[in-house]
């Protein structure tokens, strides 16, 4: 299954709250964000991609969204992303 984190300060590329999975189930690749058009800041911008290195040694800049359980802040984050999709 493939994991996915979230974005938790903005960064050049995305804003705070952008969703980030990963490319395959295989765990050896990059992360695309999948709600790119409302956390891109810029409108030109195409698609965002962060190195597996990036992601998971950046644990105060991404945190893993878990497949069975949510904090509450977390479900506060999913509840955005949902009224925005």
């Amino acid at each position: 299954m493939k994991k996915r984190y979230i974005l938790l300060k903005d960064s050049p590329e995305l804003k705070k709250g952008a969703i980030l999975e990963e490319k395959c189930d295989n765990g050896d690749q990059g992360f695309d964000c999948i709600n790119i058009n409302e956390y891109q800041k810029f409108d030109d911008q195409g698609a965002t991609y962060y190195s597996r290195k990036t992601i998971m040694e950046g644990p105060d800049w991404f945190e893993e969204l878990s497949q069975r359980w949510f904090t509450m802040e977390q479900m506060k984050k999913i509840k955005e992303f949902f009224k925005f999709s």
